[in-house]
């Protein structure tokens, strides 16, 4: 390993943050937020976290800078930490931790950045709780003025009105962030800011137990260090939305957002703003959830007067999977279809108008850097792989249930990483601690 010295090396490492550098590291740490998550037991989840980023088996040392396209690049000395958290909601519906990687060993020195990392869909439902979760993550037919919420809360719901938020506030004063975010995307959000978690490191194991702004607060006192916000499916989602909210909250310090393989938050004014400028929007161009409110233009250039929405989405029905073939098959065998492909062009038809009509956009509108991945169907062999790790024992491998899984888990985010960008990243190779023994 390589020690960190000086001032100018750590700022080297620090103006790789909001590129594509360290994309797998960030994956990475979305990934560790799904640890044990079917467990439902928040003591042993806490260690099992614990365990997932602090034992270099599962998260290995910060690679060094200046080696991209290298599988093998030399590391820097220090170690990550689980510094809070991780916050669980009491129906174990979403999960956020605070981690950092520090300068010396065994979670010594100090901080180089933090990381937030937000957990995303909760898989340990199975297929059709999955699917219906997924569902959720795409039906969001309102919105809301995202300051509103921030200054004062605003009230949702059909029939009886329930208030939510606004969220803490550690003295940022007034917010006046332009742009609308969808209602479920709000109601998420809400429960992930105000969840409360304890402190780990030594010297802060006597603190109360606080929500994520207020540990930030405290952990960053005076210092000026980096905070990147990752979070995979749902977690990107969320990434998006905590990523505006903590670059409200410190306004002196760089905060920046990687989202993997998300849905898009908000509309076009709040994509616009200056919290927006940095990060990177990973999301594979077969996976059916960033494409539900992302732009046609991003999948089909100059081929919006040919379709009937300039959703994504339009795309997606007619060409998932069914316009690519699997590999290796002679004569070429087409892909599975879209799962529930006639339900969904039916709902789009009814509502489609509408989700246009409230403008969603990703973040890339604000200088996001727009990581498109370029998805392909994966071999049979990949395929049993994936699906026996998944704890499938006899598993279909040409299910379109099963392939919606692949395109959209972290395992064939990974890959699809070093495919499209590795002159431009160093490969991290970190892994899934479970205790079952099986993997994401």
């Amino acid at each position: 390993m390589v020690g960190v010295q000086g001032e100018a090396r750590i700022d080297e490492i620090r103006d790789l943050l909001p590129g594509a550098y360290y994309g797998m590291v960030w994956l990475g740490l979305a990934n560790a937020a799904y640890t044990s998550e079917w467990k439902h037991d928040a003591v042993s989840m806490t260690e099992d976290l614990k365990q997932a980023i602090q034992d270099p088996n599962f998260l290995p040392p910060l690679p060094e800078p200046g080696n991209a396209g290298k599988k093998d690049a030399p590391t820097l000395g220090g170690s990550w930490s689980l510094d809070w958290g991780p916050a669980i909601a009491s129906d174990w519906s979403n999960l956020i931790y605070l981690a950092s990687y520090r300068s010396g060993p065994d979670q010594t020195g100090a901080p180089l950045f933090y990381v937030v990392g937000i957990r995303g869909t909760d898989t340990s439902t199975g297929i059709h709780g999955l699917l219906d979760q997924v569902d959720q993550d795409l039906r969001s037919f309102s919105t809301h003025p995202w300051s509103d919420y921030l200054n004062n809360g605003v009230k949702i719901g059909w029939i009886e009105k329930e208030k939510v938020g606004p969220p803490p506030n550690v003295g940022a004063g007034k917010a006046a962030i332009a742009g609308d975010v969808a209602t479920g995307t709000i109601q998420g959000f809400d429960k992930i800011a105000g969840l409360s978690a304890r402190f780990h490191r030594d010297g802060d194991l006597n603190k109360p137990d606080c929500p994520v702004a207020a540990a930030l607060k405290y952990l960053l006192g005076d210092a000026k260090v980096p905070i990147v916000v990752t979070g995979h499916s749902l977690g990107g989602c969320q990434t998006q939305v905590m990523t505006s909210y903590l670059a409200w909250q410190f306004p002196d310090q760089k905060v920046i957002g990687h989202p993997f393989a998300p849905s898009t938050a908000g509309d076009a004014n709040f994509a616009k703003q200056a919290a927006f400028s940095t990060g990177c929007f990973w999301w594979n161009s077969l996976d059916f959830v960033p494409c539900g409110y992302g732009p046609l233009s991003d999948y089909l250039p100059g081929a919006e007067d040919g379709y009937k929405f300039k959703l994504a989405i339009a795309w997606a029905i007619r060409n998932f999977w069914s316009q690519y073939n699997w590999p290796e098959t002679n004569p070429a065998e087409a892909g599975p279809p879209l799962p529930a492909k006639d339900m969904l062009e039916v709902a789009l038809d009814i509502g489609g108008r509408d989700v246009e009509a409230l403008d969603f956009e990703r973040p890339v509108l604000g200088g996001m850097a727009n990581m498109k991945l370029n998805g392909k169907l994966p071999s049979f062999e990949t395929m049993r792989a994936f699906l026996i790790a998944q704890g499938q024992k006899n598993p279909d491998l040409k299910s379109s249930l099963n392939q919606l899984l692949w395109q959209h888990f972290p395992p064939n985010y990974q890959l699809l990483l070093w495919d499209d960008y590795s002159a431009e990243m160093v490969y991290f190779d970190y892994r899934t601690y479970d205790t079952r023994n099986h993997h994401l």
